[in-house]
């Protein structure tokens, strides 16, 4: 009887989980391929493959817009902070550039290059 009544429990637990899915929601639309994404005071910095670009949002803001940061980027492949400084490795040119984020207008600089797929 013991056997029985595990193998129902078993059987419905399993039959429950599958119902059971986070919820989602959109917060920005238009984003090109997102591969990477790195937090910085209230801005997320979304680093887009398709797009060539860097985008950020402001996540305070309860409908926030989608402004892009810097454009491009030759195949981003991944973001890093340090600082005031956000770093990008680019994959298309196996390098990697960094940008001042409190600069007016930012600017990428090359940091390293010839490197194998920066990734």
């Amino acid at each position: 009887m013991k056997k029985i009544t595990l193998l129902f429990l078993i059987v419905n637990l399993f039959l429950h989980v599958n119902q059971l899915k986070a919820q989602t929601t959109d917060v920005v639309t238009d984003v090109f391929w997102p591969i990477d994404l790195q937090l910085i005071g209230d801005d997320l910095y979304i680093l887009e493959f398709s797009g060539s670009r860097v985008s950020k949002i402001d996540i305070t803001d309860p409908a926030p817009i989608l402004t892009t940061f810097i454009t491009g980027v030759a195949g981003p492949a991944g973001i890093a902070i340090k600082d005031n400084d956000l770093y990008i490795a680019e994959f298309n040119t196996n390098s990697i550039f960094v940008v001042d984020i409190t600069a007016i207008t930012p600017m990428a600089t090359e940091v390293v290059s010839g490197l194998n797929g920066p990734i």
